[in-house]
């Protein structure tokens, strides 16, 4: 698992994306490897499997409402107690 100890929680997810990316990049500009090696054609296909699968059985309860109030928040000062994680 990836962590980032110097991010507060409601970082993670934009700092693996951050990771993730800043890998994509470089080995597109310059081939350098990546920290997390890619997946090859098998490991993407079984994957896809896996996901074709639980897409195919999943229960679902109906669509998700990310507005939870009247009105939808802006966040606009991201240095109070904004929790990115919750926008999914």
């Amino acid at each position: 698992m990836t962590s980032f100890p110097e991010a507060s929680a409601q970082w993670e997810t934009i700092q693996k994306l951050r990771r993730l990316v800043k890998d994509a990049a470089r080995f597109i500009a310059n081939g350098q490897t990546p920290e997390q090696p890619f997946a090859d054609l098998d490991q993407s296909i079984h994957l896809q499997t896996l996901l074709n699968s639980i897409e195919s059985t999943a229960l679902t309860i109906g669509p998700a409402q990310y507005v939870l109030g009247a009105t939808r928040p802006i966040l606009t000062d991201l240095t109070d107690d904004s929790n990115l994680e919750r926008l999914g």
